[in-house]
């Protein structure tokens, strides 16, 4: 009997995700986006009231909310999805292990801040590329930077770039370069550090 209950809470906990994920796919916009995340408040509620241990919010469901955001073009969807990540790093940080921002969560607030596009959105892309490589270097591996942070971040930059040149405002274009060779340079190193490990181990 025990092991059904825990069978149908499991089966309970996916079904809230699908639910979000279908609500974010759904093309409704802001309405769709606004009830997701009452799902994921109304998971949350449950959970804190101690109505419900199963019923504890996880990255998948988050993620999937913020996707909703993402997806809805609304004017307050970047933040949104931000407020929604901060939300997240605090549960973690506050002992919620099955909580923490991974670079799916990210890329999908980067994307939403993408959609925005101007000077804020490349400001937010680079300033959440930081706090990637940050958490990465406080060990969380999951939210280590990858193909696709670099390519939307260089996506928004040579966008924003372009209307800097043609209004012959190079101050910023400059800090826009900064930031992707810095980028690069990081990476280039990672790689070289990868294949200094790779050679020491063969015979």
């Amino acid at each position: 009997m025990l092991d059904l209950a825990f069978h149908l809470l499991t089966l309970l906990l996916t079904l809230y995700v699908l639910i979000v994920d279908a609500w974010a796919k759904s093309g409704e916009g802001g309405s769709a986006a606004t009830r997701a995340e009452a799902i994921l408040q109304h998971m949350n509620t449950l959970y804190q009231a101690g109505k419900n241990e199963r019923l504890r919010p996880t990255t998948g469901i988050f993620n999937a909310v913020i996707n909703a955001w993402a997806r809805s073009r609304e004017e307050i969807a970047p933040r949104r999805a931000e407020q929604i990540l901060e939300w997240m790093t605090k549960l973690h940080q506050s002992g919620n292990l099955d909580i923490q921002p991974d670079k799916y969560t990210f890329n999908t607030v980067i994307h939403a801040y993408a959609k925005s596009g101007g000077p804020v959105g490349a400001e937010k892309a680079e300033e959440l590329l930081l706090k990637m490589h940050a958490l990465h270097d406080a060990g969380n591996e999951q939210a280590k930077p990858d193909t696709i942070t670099v390519c939307r971040v260089s996506r928004m930059f040579t966008c924003y770039v372009s209307s800097l040149i043609l209004s012959h405002h190079l101050v910023p274009v400059q800090r826009c370069n900064q930031c992707l060779g810095k980028e690069r340079r990081k990476r280039v190193s990672e790689g070289s550090r990868k294949a200094a490990s790779q050679d020491a181990q063969l015979p």
